[in-house]
């Protein structure tokens, strides 16, 4: 983001092309600011493109790129920015030192483990996978475009509301579904960034977990499974005080004892409350209000990017370590 902060580029609404007959105005459509950064007022158009390639001070050599881009790749060009380099910018690539002393443990998305290469605890960067918990079996290689629409979008983080493109979508609206206490700083600093994108920032209503099965799409119900097990896989969106639930409520009220701890992976038993969301929440405050109605969602277990356990849970489930069942504990106190 640092590249795009001149004054004359900033201020930019018009672009005056000169032509052999004259000289001709090319209006720019400037939305109102609905998502994040790089929409509205805040889509700095030389931040990823440039004008005329050439040898002075390009970022990649072996150009011009598709589009005018200052980079051969989606990733090589988000990552630019967004791998630590900018300390505007919201950091999403490992190692992560952006959010320490912040009072998180991590972003709200987590982090990735890196670019053409597999990890079995991030979604993967530039590597062509097979989608898990998807009918039917496909294969996809993703980049940050798969998921954020690099123009700018109503829903939260700028995310596209059709990932996969193959339905009608899901939106994630700001104020509504998803809250925010503190937006991102405009124009983006680091103590804003931090504050902005950390996981404490961000209240949930509801649909995100519509959102992640547009692509895992075996996720999108809660499927009763065959006796003696109740389900096929771990339900989404049900209340702590579901009627046969198997939860505690008044654990999860007190949010102390077993499950409940200061820090994840620190030998001690208990991690920090898992993330919820509140069907009844009308704003931040009550997004992150801790009641009976608290719903169990795809993010309080799983990390959007990634992290450091595997599958992108947010504690080392499977692993023979204190935290193993903290999570579970927090609303089952068995």
């Amino acid at each position: 983001m640092g590249r795009g902060y001149k004054v004359e580029e900033r201020m930019i609404r018009l672009l005056t092309m000169v032509t052999a007959t004259g000289t001709a105005l090319l209006t720019l459509t400037v939305s109102s600011p609905a998502g994040d950064w790089h929409i509205g007022s805040s889509l700095v158009c030389s931040e990823c493109h440039v004008i005329h390639y050439g040898p002075e001070g390009d970022p990649e050599p072996g150009g011009p790129f598709t589009y005018l881009l200052s980079y051969s790749t989606t990733n090589g060009l988000c990552l630019s920015c967004h791998d630590g380099r900018d300390p505007a910018a919201p950091d999403v690539l490992s190692s992560v030192t952006m959010y320490q002393h912040s009072g998180d443990e991590y972003s709200a998305a987590g982090y990735f483990s890196g670019t053409e290469t597999g990890s079995d605890s991030a979604h993967n960067l530039g590597v062509m996978d097979l989608v898990p918990l998807r009918a039917p079996p496909t294969n996809m290689a993703l980049s940050c475009a798969s998921c954020h629409q690099v123009h700018g979008s109503p829903n939260h983080r700028n995310l596209i509301s059709d990932p996969d493109g193959s339905g009608s979508g899901t939106s994630l609206t700001p104020g509504v579904d998803v809250f925010q206490d503190t937006p991102p700083a405009v124009p983006p600093t680091p103590e804003g960034s931090i504050t902005a994108y950390r996981q404490s920032n961000v209240g949930y209503r509801s649909n995100l977990s519509a959102w992640c099965a547009e692509c895992h799409n075996l996720l999108s119900s809660n499927e009763p499974g065959v006796p003696p097990a109740h389900f096929r896989r771990h339900p989404s969106e049900v209340s702590q005080d579901v009627s046969g639930g198997h939860t505690d409520p008044s654990h999860w009220l007190a949010g102390e004892g077993w499950g409940f701890g200061s820090a994840t992976g620190d030998e001690v038993e208990g991690v920090p409350r898992v993330r919820f969301q509140e069907p009844a929440a009308v704003d931040y405050a009550s997004a992150r209000a801790v009641e009976s109605t608290n719903q169990v969602f795809c993010a309080s277990c799983h990390l959007a990017h990634g992290g450091r356990y595997r599958s992108a849970a947010i504690w080392p489930y499977k692993e023979a370590v204190a935290d193993m069942y903290s999570p579970c504990q927090q609303c089952h106190n068995q």
